[in-house]
């Protein structure tokens, strides 16, 4: 397997999750896509493509500093808002009103029974979940680790 740097592995990711937001519109209403949340966004790395994509994007991180690098690198986005907070707290969302909720090599650091019914509540029918770190990702559930094996066949 090739070696490749974050940000390339960054815009594969991107690249097949987008698969599903084809040129823009929400296929079920026909109208742009409106919120994209990255929980756990760091300084942001993953949050930017999002800020292409969407009319609105929430950068979200437990730590200040790291929100504050992420306000600094991302400065020219007047589509992003960053808060500060735990991630398994999306309570400051309303239900069914996100697009596309993402988390990048950041999972491990959550309580996921808290987080998946978050998650749950608030991405609209038909939205998008998508937890992608860099390296070799194994669940708990057979199904799930075949849709990874083929996300990675497909990013690499």
């Amino acid at each position: 397997m090739q070696s490749l740097d974050q940000h390339t592995q960054r815009d594969r990711v991107y690249k097949y999750i987008f698969k599903y937001y084809g040129d823009g519109l929400n296929t079920l209403s026909g109208e742009l896509y409106e919120l994209a949340v990255d929980v756990a966004c760091g300084s942001g790395q993953f949050t930017k493509p999002l800020c292409e994509r969407f009319r609105q994007v929430i950068g979200y991180d437990v730590s200040e500093k790291q929100i504050q690098s992420a306000a600094a690198a991302m400065s020219n986005f007047t589509n992003l808002s960053l808060k500060v907070g735990p991630g398994e707290d999306l309570s400051f969302l309303k239900d069914r009103s996100v697009d596309l909720v993402t988390i990048a090599q950041a999972l491990h650091w959550l309580d996921l029974d808290k987080l998946y019914p978050e998650v749950e509540r608030v991405l609209k029918p038909g939205g998008v979940f998508a937890g992608c770190g860099y390296g070799l990702n194994i669940l708990d559930d057979n199904h799930a680790n075949t849709v990874v094996k083929q996300v990675q066949q497909t990013c690499q």
